[in-house]
């Protein structure tokens, strides 16, 4: 067996120990953008505010029967929890 194969396998380990869990750590560590800073075309059909919900709040509570349109618009579902930033309508019917 050559002195290349296990110089290789050297090479490949270290890369796992040391490049690896710096991608993960820069992925873990960056900030989380607010759902209010992105925006997609069909946005621009509703006039919406940023809300963030407060403990005790829920989509249910705020919005009624209009929730589960409300989630859809902001593409999540029920379980995002209190104090996440959520585009709320103006208007609501």
């Amino acid at each position: 067996m050559s002195k290349a194969v296990p110089w290789v396998v050297w090479n490949a380990l270290l890369a796992m120990l040391f490049v690896a869990p710096s991608a993960v750590h820069s992925d873990s560590t960056s900030k989380r953008r607010s759902p209010c800073s992105m925006t997609y075309p069909t946005d621009e059909t509703v006039e919406w505010e940023c809300r963030t919900l407060r403990d005790g709040e829920s989509l249910e509570r705020l919005f009624g029967e209009q929730w589960v349109n409300v989630a859809r618009f902001n593409r999540i579902d029920r379980r995002h929890v209190p104090g996440d930033h959520r585009q709320a309508p103006r208007h609501q019917p």
